[in-house]
C-alpha cells in the first residue's frame, strides 16, 4: 500500500525534493549519528540526530520524518578470535 500523501512520478520516485525530506537518526553514540547525518545531508536530505527512543517520540510530536534510522541491538559483544580460544 502506497502513502497517498507523497506524490510519485512515473518511475515511482518521490516528487518531493530530497532537501525537504526529513530523516531522523536514533543512536546513543553521537559520532555514529553524526556520520550518518553527514552522509544524508550530503545526499540532499535534512537529517536530525536523536540520542534515544524518548527523544524520537518527543520529536514525532512536532515533525513527521520520511524515514527513521536506528541501529539493531546486538545480543552480545563481538569477541576477538584470541578471546574465543581462552
Amino acid at each position: 500500500m502506497e502513502d497517498a500523501s507523497v506524490p510519485v512520478g512515473s518511475e515511482g520516485e518521490s516528487l518531493i525534493p530530497r532537501a525537504r525530506q526529513l530523516v531522523m537518526i536514533v543512536d546513543d553514540h553521537a559520532a555514529v549519528a553524526e556520520m550518518y547525518g553527514l552522509g544524508l545531508t550530503d545526499g540532499g536530505f535534512k537529517a536530525v540526530a536523536l540520542a534515544n527512543a524518548s527523544a524520537l517520540f518527543e520529536a514525532l510530536d512536532t515533525q513527521v520524518p520520511r524515514l527513521c534510522a536506528y541501529p539493531f541491538l546486538q545480543a552480545k559483544p563481538c569477541q576477538s578470535r584470541s578471546s574465543r580460544r581462552a
